[in-house]
């Protein structure tokens, strides 16, 4: 092993200058496709991301030692995320491993067990199995690194937590029914643009690109369950039209998560195409002729003169999703608009980064759905993103009977990332019970919405004619598929009677549930009925307390004793 010294500082930097210019690998490409310079400062990782190499120069290695580092810190580039790389990087840049021996590599694990998080040794043992892979001499560093057990790394996915894990078929139910009413909003305004004086068309469409992003975010998690990096990597000519030429037969081509240390931007593709149904692709059709009028009229107002033919001629090769930045006063000084025509042509191809927007997802992506139902008491609309619909995706098709490789086809990962949703022992049932059960959000929702009188016959839920309770939203009472009124307790347009007798209700559920045991019924049949008999003796406790309140002149907000049973 090599041990550290002290190098003069400038004498590296001009060692270093004359590596980026001469040495047979001093020009590598990130997993993104970006390349960078490996003997440079400064690593461009992604369209918005930069790893910082002066701090590593200055840790002490030998100046071979520090070429070693460099190049194995160039390899987890070329193989890992943005993100992962520069995490890496930061952490060689801040001496976690001053000297390349087995004692220095011991003593950074020690000092990583007195935190909760493994997250340092994870990314040392990614930098050392890079770093043995090129350098065998390293390779006792890499064979103990990886016999050190990374605390939580054999932790299931969250695929059954109540607010990152599946939908539930009411839950889903209701984000379809939402989604479908976001887009008709946001066509109509869409619409209404095209009535707007000219002045005013800039602002006007500016200001609905977050929204028709977001809805189109929300079809592409949906319906083709891909990770957020796939999404954003789509061009136009990612969607292809089948023979007939008809809308309903619109299908995508994917680009793969993982593209390849060397590999260009958007060089790797998914096998086979993914079919998009009639109502999405007509609404690919509104946003595109959307999203490259509004592109096309910005490079006409910084002065960038392009016949709309030329345009439309390398559409094709334009984003879906437009960096938002393009459209603003920061956008255009910090250079991401084309200076010119001949450099829009330039930056215009298949394999170019060029006007793309890179963000890991929108992080509040149902801020502008309408309010979303769930059976279980959860806000859907602010946990809802990419990794909720590729639970839900997985588990259904799991609960269906498909197999590891096919669920793993439809997920885009591998088929042992997909065996997570089929290998559920009894105990992993066990514990989805316990977590779809949780009561800890019951007193919120139930004790604030009794009521002690109804509000209208048209509102009135009824049980064997006897009344239950009211309907906070008549339309979407109309629109629920679901079995009233045992299907109403734990509904968020609910509002229960207090003095109602709730007690059949109860009884009803619990036989349901016994009948449904009886026939040996799977968890996916059990979990929902236990579910609403834990709402409905929610909801008697709720009401008892809002009675006895009411009769002392008192309102108590807490709502307690009540139990998972």
């Amino acid at each position: 092993m090599k041990n550290s010294q002290a190098t003069g500082f400038s004498d590296v930097k001009g060692r270093l200058r004359s590596l980026s210019q001469s040495h047979s690998e001093a020009i590598k490409r990130s997993q993104s496709g970006v390349p960078f310079n490996v003997f440079e400062d400064v690593w461009r990782v992604s369209s918005n991301k930069s790893a910082y190499l002066s701090k590593v120069d200055n840790v002490g290695y030998p100046f071979d030692v520090l070429v070693q580092v460099r190049l194995a810190l160039a390899d987890v580039v070329a193989s890992k995320t943005a993100t992962v790389s520069c995490n890496v990087v930061n952490m060689i840049g801040r001496g976690a491993i001053p000297c390349l021996t087995e004692d220095s590599v011991k003593k950074l694990v020690a000092k990583s067990r007195s935190n909760r998080s493994d997250i340092v040794i994870k990314n040392a043992k990614t930098f050392l199995i890079c770093l043995s892979d090129r350098y065998p001499e390293y390779e006792l560093l890499s064979k103990y690194i990886r016999g050190v057990k990374i605390r939580g790394q054999n932790k299931k996915p969250e695929i059954f937590d109540l607010e990152k894990g599946a939908l539930t078929d009411y839950e889903q139910r209701s984000l379809s029914i939402s989604i479908n009413q976001f887009s008709q909003q946001v066509i109509s305004s869409y619409r209404e643009l095209k009535g707007i004086p000219e002045d005013r068309y800039m602002s006007e469409a500016i200001s609905l690109q977050s929204k028709f992003n977001r809805l189109l975010y929300l079809r592409f998690i949906s319906l083709t369950a891909r990770r957020p990096v796939q999404i954003f990597m789509l061009k136009w000519r990612d969607i292809s039209i089948g023979e007939s030429k008809a809308i309903d037969e619109f299908k995508l081509r994917m680009p793969m998560a993982k593209q390849g240390g060397d590999q260009v931007f958007r060089s790797s593709f998914e096998d086979g195409l993914i079919p998009l149904d009639r109502e999405f692709s007509e609404e690919l059709c509104i946003y595109k002729e959307y999203i490259l009028t509004l592109f096309y009229r910005r490079l006409s107002q910084v002065g960038i003169g392009l016949s709309w033919e030329d345009y439309l001629g390398v559409s094709d090769d334009l984003p879906i999703f437009f960096d938002g930045s393009l459209f603003t006063r920061a956008g255009l000084n910090a250079g991401k608009v084309p200076a010119n025509s001949t450099e829009f042509f330039l930056l215009v191809k298949n394999n170019s980064t060029a006007f793309h927007i890179f963000i890991t997802g929108y992080s509040n992506v149902g801020k502008y759905l309408p309010e979303l139902e769930s059976d279980r008491g959860v806000d859907v609309g602010a946990t809802y993103g990419a990794n909720r619909a590729r639970h839900t995706v997985g588990t259904n098709l799991s609960r269906k009977g498909y197999d590891e490789l096919t669920i793993a086809m439809q997920l885009g990962n591998t088929p042992k990332a997909a065996g997570y949703y089929i290998d559920l022992l009894p105990d992993d049932r066990i514990e989805i019970n316990n977590q779809v059960l949780g009561l800890r959000t019951l007193s919120e929702r139930f004790l604030g919405k009794v009521i002690h009188k109804t509000e209208g016959v048209d509102k009135e839920i009824n049980f064997n004619s006897v009344v239950v309770g009211n309907s906070s939203n008549i339309s979407g009472c109309i629109s629920c598929s679901g079995d009233r009124p045992l299907q109403c307790y734990g509904c968020s347009n609910f509002r229960p009677l207090a003095n109602a007798d709730h007690e059949p209700m109860l009884r009803l559920a619990e036989e349901r549930l016994e009948y449904q045991k009886s026939l040996g019924a799977d968890v996916a049949v059990l979990a929902p009925l236990k579910i609403r008999i834990n709402d409905i003796k929610a909801t008697i406790l709720a009401c008892k307390k809002s009675l006895s309140s009411k009769a002392a002149g008192l309102f108590d907000s807490e709502l307690s004793g009540c139990e998972s049973t």
